[in-house]
């Protein structure tokens, strides 16, 4: 049986959503790759991928893209003001 794979694009530092993001799906027995704009990737890379997006984090499960941690919160069914 295969993991579920999450895939968040976020900031080198400083960027608590790509935290909870990470966190969240930790929980949920997700394996993680982290992107980290400005240490494993470029800023273009990052608008490569999600042209016309510029938040962090943006997240990909199994190759889905999703959106950002609230919309990661409504996809688990999690209220993310209380996480």
């Amino acid at each position: 049986m295969s993991k579920n794979k999450a895939t968040i694009w976020g900031n080198a530092s400083n960027c608590p959503y790509c935290d909870k993001a990470e966190a969240l799906l930790s929980s949920k027995g997700w394996e993680i790759d982290y992107y980290k704009i400005g240490k494993n990737v470029t800023k273009d890379m990052f608008l490569e991928r999600f042209p016309g997006i510029r938040t962090v984090p943006q997240i990909e499960l199994n190759g889905i893209h999703i959106g950002g941690y609230s919309d990661l919160c409504v996809y688990f069914g999690t209220n993310y003001a209380n996480l």
